[in-house]
């Protein structure tokens, strides 16, 4: 067959010129390989270029890079890989960093286990039964990858085989169907069981998440790579934590990279195992005038290796109200009058707090991973929550393709931030128009004016001036207390808090 010749349109003779709908329109040309003639509606391209369906596929042709790294923190213990965003499962994924939570995260077992796209283990059949560990299922929609939609059953023939029933914690998993398939979508994350009938060979059955309707009827064998954490752990000092307080806070930190001098893992948070076995002492506070007078014990101890204002956080025990003084642990109580009794207060009480000085150490792990956009990221050893970022390699042509629903959920979030913030703003107004009981500040710098009860009219006897038109008739309410008499212009200064006798004249008339 002799070479096609090809031309523009503009160089044909007699070509009709047309400016209405493109419904009826057809658009032919024909192949170059096979010389067939190809139809295609002008109107279905014209839908297909709107709609986003072109545009991606050719953004990894863009002159940027095929690929992008685009990265994902993960907070519970199984979740697809990389969340809901599409990655390049041809590049392994790094674990950049993680984190330690606040129920804490232990040396024994920890490891991350990134499985691929058959989530069925060998070690997970027995006889007709099938068990592994899935994640929580929402039908998203069909044809897009905005949410998983749930797990089928296939067999190496590229068969969907489907189970005689699925389980999870004894009770029957819930399911969608489309197009006449049945999808599985557990409830939670954790263990399905999966039954087949007694003629299917269930070490052939690949069990897999799926997204739009891509790659339903594809198999594979079972596959794992693990990270694993527990001796690293175990050189910082057995368990990965974290304190917070009021919005703020700090956390252990492993930190994964090519370079060794990079490797490095990070302890900022101490704590007190025990906080009755501190080193407390007591003071005994005595306040207001001599007929009604109240009584504050405070008590202190010294954390020496706790930051100075830094964060911490206690839990346990049946006493509450701790602050900080420098570095030392504060509480007042009006009840509770020796550090005997303090102590059986505290017991089961126990304190994280900032280390002033991050304790740090260099490991081995590179953090890296092979992955599967279909596959699950599980962390495993016992944490109930955890808390790692991993870094995927993702394509242009995703990117391109997913930048509508991204620019929407990122503004979600965003606008959620300021809820937040707006939120928490205003509850520090709140706080502070409703008069705060205690402030602890290392250094007060006032650039130009205080306010407060510096002087009372009459009423506010623990103010720091008495303004009053006599001379002194009440017990100071602290040394150091000042009196101003308007009638005679004379000033008092308190050297004592017995009774008026303790005022002292400080000027003349």
């Amino acid at each position: 067959m002799s070479e096609i010749q090809i031309k523009r349109g503009s160089d044909l003779p007699q070509m009709p010129s047309f400016e209405g709908a493109t419904e009826k329109v057809i658009v032919f040309g024909v192949r170059y390989d096979t010389g067939e003639t190809v139809n295609y509606p002008l109107s279905e391209f014209i839908r297909a270029l709107s709609e986003g369906e072109i545009i991606p596929k050719l953004a990894d042709n863009l002159n940027i890079g095929s690929n992008i790294d685009v990265e994902y923190q993960q907070t519970r213990t199984i979740e697809t890989t990389g969340g809901n965003q599409d990655i390049n499962s041809e590049r392994q994924a790094r674990v950049v960093s993680i984190r330690g939570t606040e129920a804490g995260i232990a040396a024994s077992g920890a490891r991350i286990v990134s499985v691929g796209f058959n989530q069925l283990p060998l070690s997970g059949i027995s006889s007709q039964k099938a068990t592994f560990k899935a994640v929580k299922s929402a039908w998203g929609s069909y044809g897009a990858s905005t949410e998983n939609n749930g797990y089928l059953f296939t067999n190496s023939q590229k068969q969907i085989v489907v189970p005689t029933s699925v389980k999870q914690n004894g009770a029957n998993v819930p399911t969608h169907t489309e197009n006449g398939v049945v999808y599985y979508l557990p409830a939670s994350n954790g263990d399905v069981v999966a039954t087949f009938a007694s003629g299917v060979d269930v070490t052939d059955i690949c069990a897999h998440i799926c997204w739009s309707n891509y790659r339903d009827t594809d198999h594979a064998a079972y596959s794992e790579d693990v990270l694993s954490l527990a001796s690293t752990i175990t050189a910082m000092g057995g368990t990965m934590r974290r304190v917070s307080n009021g919005g703020s806070y700090v956390y252990d930190e492993i930190v994964c990279a090519d370079k060794a001098a990079d490797r490095l893992w990070y302890r900022r948070v101490g704590v007190v195992e025990a906080l009755k076995n501190l080193s407390w002492s007591v003071e005994e506070i005595t306040s207001g005038e001599s007929d009604s007078q109240t009584t504050t014990y405070r008590f202190a101890a010294a954390v020496s290796a706790m930051k100075q204002g830094g964060l911490f956080s206690v839990s346990g025990g049946s006493v509450s109200g701790f602050y900080l003084s420098g570095t030392n642990l504060m509480v007042d109580s009006s009840t509770i009058s020796t550090v005997a009794d303090l102590k059986t207060a505290l017991t089961g009480a126990s304190m994280k707090y900032e280390l002033a000085t991050p304790v740090t150490g260099t490991h081995n792990l590179t953090g890296l991973l092979t992955v599967d956009d279909f596959g699950t990221m599980r962390f495993e050893g016992g944490a109930t929550a955890v808390d790692f970022v991993t870094e995927y390699a993702s394509r242009w042509a995703d990117v391109v393709k997913n930048l509508p629903n991204t620019i929407e959920q990122e503004g979600i979030v965003t606008a959620a931030a300021i809820v937040a913030l707006a939120k928490r703003i205003g509850g520090l107004e709140k706080r502070l128009s409703d008069g705060l009981g205690r402030l602890t500040v290392e250094e007060l710098n006032v650039v130009r004016c205080l306010t407060g009860n510096l002087m009372d009219k009459g009423d506010k006897e623990n103010a720091f001036i008495l303004k009053r038109s006599t001379s002194p008739d009440i017990a100071p309410a602290f040394v150091g207390q000042e009196w101003i008499d308007t009638t005679n212009k004379v000033a008092y200064k308190a050297f004592g808090t017995a009774a008026a006798t303790d005022w002292k004249q400080i000027s003349n008339a």
